[in-house]
């Protein structure tokens, strides 16, 4: 499974071209942040909810999710 600065990185690299003073340009349109945002949420909660052997929290969301609302939401 790629991070999701990996599939950033490569969605720069298929979208970069140079111009004839050598300067890059990024169509930033087509890349997907959105997606990027979400996986990197999803990597961080399974780290923390398998990490920690603990599945369940309260019967409603992992101790994985909870980790994640109290750090970055």
């Amino acid at each position: 499974m790629k991070t999701a600065l990996q599939l950033l990185l490569e969605q720069i690299e298929r979208h970069t071209w140079y111009d004839e003073y050598g300067s890059a340009n990024v169509n930033i349109g087509v890349l997907d942040f959105d997606y990027a945002k979400y996986l990197e949420r999803q990597q961080i909660v399974d780290a923390v909810t398998y990490g920690n052997r603990q599945e369940a929290y309260d019967g409603t969301e992992t101790i994985g999710e909870k980790y994640y609302k109290e750090t970055y939401e």
